[in-house]
């Protein structure tokens, strides 16, 4: 039985295997065995453990001081559980395995802080940090920056969604054959849409789809649609602070199969980077920054049908894979007075992983206009759910970490409408533009991930905890696009997000086309 959850049986052999650093779902082996999925069980076994080894005169509780997060308060938990075992298995007398006793040794100046400043036993190896130094030393070596992988699983899926929803656009104005004009812009994770403003509207301001929509064109079509995106999220008491930056391509071929039904199917790619905020002091910083990296591609199918001239339903599901590199930054010194085995713990760790996904798009809207206004309100369902493969960490010895598989779900409503209007000018067609959305959240949750210490041969669990996702919010947009004499277009589009906490965004953007 698993030595710290008797209630929960092994899978794998007695040993966990530090030496690679990826695990994939199928070759956990031991560290399958003691999966704390019963949250409940996993905090309270836990906690009653490390509570028996603070009632030690040897030991101060390490979890759950002062000023501490949630996320420090279930590191210095597991930290002092992973301590109290491990020194009287060899620890104490330094005959553990290299990497064992490197977590030892850690854990033990982190107990011996928290002695020292509660004054109640053994000392020997204190890092003289004051409680906040001490509770941003638990940080560096927690495990809150995987949370970020999450956040960008969405972004992939959310950009290769709105590049086909792209083409959908187009598609209900009208257009035909194959088009490269639809460049889309996302910030924070949020869908700009300046692609079809003069590439695809009709200047005249007449409303395309169905029949009308059929003449002049051939059946077969297609397109490549662009993303790029950036963001920033500010930091919280349970999630790092990061920048993200992030390309994708979309192409497609559909076919036109009747007046009323178009299907197609695309191939997109996505690259994001996300660069780690570094917060706090220079000597003991809260965080100390890091980096991860994702690499994916999507398969999709894609379809819209005309029930009559005004409305429209449409339909997408995507397949992906991405993969992940992640590197983490370890960083603390100890104080003057401090009489620990490491004048300065720092190291960087890396791992790499893999997920799987699944996206459901479905939708529907009415299109309508007066003269050279056109206006339209659409309502669609968004499902994603993304499954992670856990991985273990290389590069930060005895501080490495194990995480366990995560999964990522989001279910999202989007409730909006358009408006546009074209004026004829002498040197061509101004067309502005504004767009209103609600977004609402319900699925995508505060999520728990598993972690333990890849050295900790009695496998202590522990879990951190992200924010809540926001439930609510707006997206605002208007601009411009003109269509001048010869062909040539061009468009500004700004665009700003609402009611959504700790994300900044203010976007403007500017492209332009020309055919040929």
């Amino acid at each position: 039985a698993c030595p710290m959850y008797p209630h929960l049986r092994p899978t794998g052999s007695s040993q966990p295997n530090s030496s690679t650093n990826r695990s994939s779902s199928k070759e956990r082996g031991p560290f399958e065995r003691c999966r704390a999925y019963p949250h409940g069980w996993h905090k309270s076994i836990l906690g009653l453990v490390a509570l028996a080894v603070a009632s030690s005169p040897a030991w101060a509780v390490l979890g759950g001081r002062p000023g501490q997060t949630e996320n420090q308060a279930a590191t210095g938990t597991a930290v002092q559980t992973a301590c109290g075992q491990l020194g009287p298995a060899g620890g104490v007398a330094g005959t553990l395995p290299a990497l064992q006793q490197q977590l030892f040794n850690r854990c033990r100046e982190l107990v011996n802080t928290a002695n020292e400043i509660d004054s109640p036993g053994s000392q020997t190896f204190p890092l003289d940090l004051t409680e906040e130094q001490l509770a941003a030393a638990l940080q560096q070596v927690a495990p809150e920056e995987v949370i970020t992988q999450g956040t960008m699983a969405v972004e992939t899926s959310n950009g290769q969604v709105t590049n086909i929803g792209a083409r959908l656009a187009a598609l209900h104005r009208g257009a035909g054959g194959f088009s490269a004009s639809g460049l889309s812009f996302i910030a924070g994770g949020r869908t700009l849409e300046p692609a079809m403003l003069g590439a695809t509207m009709p200047v005249d301001g007449a409303r395309g789809g169905g029949a009308a929509a059929d003449e002049g064109f051939s059946k077969l079509g297609g397109f490549i649609n662009g993303t790029i995106s950036s963001g920033e999220k500010d930091i919280t008491t349970l999630e790092d602070g990061f920048d993200v930056d992030a390309v994708g391509i979309t192409a497609g071929v559909d076919y036109r199969f009747s007046d009323k039904f178009v299907f197609g199917g695309a191939l997109g790619l996505t690259n994001l980077d996300a660069d780690i905020d570094r917060f706090g002091s220079s000597t003991n910083p809260v965080v100390n920054g890091g980096k991860v990296e994702s690499d994916g591609f999507t398969l999709s199918g894609y379809g819209t049908y005309f029930i009559s001239d005004k409305y429209y339903i449409d339909g997408i599901i995507s397949l992906g894979k991405n993969d992940y590199d992640i590197t983490r930054s370890i960083f603390y010194t100890p104080g003057p007075g401090g009489s620990g085995t490491a004048a300065v713990v720092t190291a960087a760790t890396t791992a790499d992983t893999d997920s799987d996904q699944v996206a459901l798009s479905i939708g529907g809207g009415y299109q309508g206009g007066s003269g050279a206004a056109t206006w339209g309100a659409y309502a669609r369902l968004d499902y994603l759910k993304v499954e992670i493969d856990s991985f273990t960490e290389a590069g930060a010895g005895g501080l490495n970490l194990f995480v366990d598989d995560q999964e990522v779900k989001s279910l999202v409503s989007i409730i909006g409408g358009r408006i546009s209007k074209a004026f004829s000018r002498h040197f061509g067609v101004l067309i502005p533009q504004g767009r209103l959305e609600w977004h609402h959240e319900f699925e995508n949750d505060s999520r728990s991930i598993v972690t333990k210490y890849a050295n900790d041969p009695f496998d202590t669990f522990f879990i951190s905890t992200t924010d809540d996702p926001d439930e609510d919010f707006f997206v605002l947009g208007g601009g411009v696009s003109a269509v001048f004499k010869g062909g040539t277009q061009a468009f500004i589009f700004l665009e700003t997000v609402l009611e959504l906490e700790d994300v900044t965004n203010n976007v403007i953007t500017i492209g332009g086309r020309r055919e040929f």
